[in-house]
């Protein structure tokens, strides 16, 4: 659902928030499902291995029977969008409190900047910022715009050469990318 609509993420994210505060061990079945489903939610790049066909490889990456780039690429950001819309969801009970908060997408985006960039690199930090961006600025204020600010240093303004190749590999969601960080930029938050 959340492939073809990206806010069917949220109600999803929601229920699954309100089911993991009455029973803990449901986050952990459900991380371990996101991850064998998508490995960019640790995130981790796979790289072929010269021994490894390309069949094997796609299987090690989540590649489904006869998928395309752009439907594999699809799905990988609706989990990726699913995973941040559970970070930043805040249960409309107040008593209640997300074990899976917000601090993991600080995590995520540290993680994901710190890998060499890969050409489905541009729409990960497109989906997660698009989602957690709000929320991590309510959480962390300044120091959220530091991170946003090494996100549009590194991607934007002052790009390594292999960020720059993926202006060509990857146009569109490096173009994605750039809008809403200099939207963002602009109305000093995110939407």
């Amino acid at each position: 659902d959340v492939v073809s609509k990206e806010p069917a993420a949220f109600p999803f994210a929601h229920l699954c928030v309100l089911i993991s505060t009455q029973h803990a061990e449901f986050m952990e079945f459900l991380m371990t499902r996101l991850v064998k489903k998508c490995p960019y939610v640790l995130p981790r790049y796979h790289i072929q291995q010269a021994n490894q066909s390309p069949e094997e490889y796609k299987k090690q990456i989540s590649y489904k029977p006869n998928e395309d780039k752009d439907a594999y690429v699809n799905r990988m950001c609706a989990i990726v969008a699913l995973y941040c819309a559970i970070m930043q969801t805040e249960p409309l009970y107040p008593q209640l409190k997300n074990p899976y908060y917000i601090d993991n997408a600080w995590t995520y985006l540290a993680r994901l900047m710190n890998l060499r960039p890969q050409k489905i690199t541009p729409s990960l930090l497109y989906i997660c910022l698009k989602i957690t961006g709000s929320s991590l600025y309510r959480a962390y204020n300044h120091h959220a715009l530091k991170l946003f600010s090494v996100v549009y240093k590194s991607y934007v303004q002052n790009p390594p050469l292999e960020v720059q190749s993926l202006l060509t590999s990857s146009p569109a969601a490096m173009s994605r990318l750039r809008t809403l960080l200099e939207d963002a930029s602009k109305k000093g938050q995110f939407p």
